[in-house]
């Protein structure tokens, strides 16, 4: 079973990059093609055991143990998954101090995008817990999938008297990446971010036939 699941997460990884949907449906389909691979390999398993001198109970204790594997390895190919994206821009200046003659000066406007939202391929083997129709699903925490959110060649000097070193520009980037993230790093963009997640995961789970869907924040 180890090596069917194996194999079944290799064809998946293949059809995600071929199916011509968004994220989301991408998802949603995946998971609809696993629940009638599953289920399939459920009924097949169930008719040959049937003469079987293993106690039924052991053999469907082991298909919830390969279904819950290969639940989790179809989420963590996902990789990640952006719920949230926030158009931001900062201004930043710096003043060097001169000996002699006015101070050098620079100020400039910095802009971006910041995606928030999982990078499922970290979620841990615990994550998901499956029981009869119910399941839980601990996604791991929120975070920003892009450190490099600047977008460089919509820089904009505003002002600027004198010449200014390459560690100088570098720290007025920094400054401002920073300060980027503090304004989109909040409680209210945590939430949404996990509002949005809750829906998703939830509406894919009940398409794959559970009834009972928890959708827990790390």
């Amino acid at each position: 079973m180890k090596r069917v699941a194996q194999k079944l997460v290799a064809a998946f990884r293949k059809l995600w990059k071929v199916l011509p949907f968004s994220r989301s449906y991408k998802v949603i389909a995946l998971l609809v093609l696993l629940l009638i691979v599953v289920v399939g390999t459920v009924m097949v398993m169930r008719k040959l055991s049937g003469s079987s001198i293993l106690p039924e109970v052991k053999v469907v204790h082991n298909e919830k143990i390969d279904s819950t594997a290969v639940y989790l390895q179809s989420i963590r190919e996902i990789g990640q998954w952006e719920f949230l994206s926030v158009d931001v821009e900062e201004m930043v200046d710096t003043t060097i101090s001169q000996t002699l003659g006015s101070d050098d000066r620079i100020a400039c406007i910095y802009k971006g995008t910041v995606h928030l939202g999982y990078d499922l391929s970290e979620i841990s083997n615990s994550a998901l817990v499956v029981h009869g129709d119910s399941v839980s699903l601990l996604l791991p925490k929120i975070k920003i999938l892009d450190s490099d959110f600047i977008d460089e060649a919509h820089t904009q000097v505003v002002y600027q008297s004198g010449t200014f070193a390459p560690i100088v520009m570098e720290s007025l980037y920094k400054r401002a990446q920073w300060k980027m993230r503090q304004r989109c790093v909040t409680a209210e963009n945590y939430k949404r971010v996990a509002q949005y997640a809750s829906e998703q995961f939830s509406s894919m789970f009940r398409a794959f036939g559970f009834k009972y869907v928890k959708v827990l924040q790390s």
